[in-house]
Formats: C-alpha cells, structure tokens, sequence
C-alpha cells in the first residue's frame, strides 16, 4: 500500500454535488434562522475540522457528519449566529 491509487479519491471530490455551506444555510433557511454561514464562517469551521483530524489522525471522505450535527444544531433555539457557530465547532470537537 505503498503506492495508494488517488485518482477514484480525487474522482470522487471532484463529484461532490453541494456545497456544504450551501446545504446547511439552506437548512437555515428552512428553519426561519436569521442568520446565514457566510465564506468566512465555513472557512474558520473547516480548518477547526481539519485540524482535529490532523491530531486524532482522523481521515473523512465527506461533510456528511458535520452537516448532520450541523442539521441538528438548527433545529435548537439558538438565535444568534455566534452562538450557533459556537455550539457547532464544540459538537465538531465533541464527534471527533
């Protein structure tokens, strides 16, 4: 296993369908939250994403998990989006 075969790996990002913040803002939406995730917001959660995997030596091949407790999270009264953002990166933490 030396020499892993990335190209149905990279095949399959390149095939993602939805953007994942596009996917949990339109959960937003749906649950008439005032507040949308913006670039910036999505990028800071990603890297908190990313880096728990690099110290649990974690690997995921999708956003599958995180936009399910994402899903969960917007259906808690949670009316700002700090606080949203807050509880969000401590269930991330929490998963992983």
């Amino acid at each position: 296993m030396t020499q892993f075969d990335l190209s149905l790996f990279n095949q399959y990002l390149s095939e993602r369908k939805e953007e994942p913040r596009t996917k949990i803002n339109q959960e937003l939406q749906v649950s008439s939250k005032s507040y949308q995730l913006s670039a910036a917001d999505f990028s800071e959660l990603a890297e908190e994403r990313n880096q728990l995997f690099k110290e649990h030596h974690l690997l995921d091949f999708s956003w599958g998990n995180s936009q399910a407790l994402a899903g969960f999270l917007v259906t808690e009264p949670l009316f700002y989006k700090s606080d949203y953002l807050e509880h969000l990166s401590v269930c991330q933490a929490i998963f992983y």
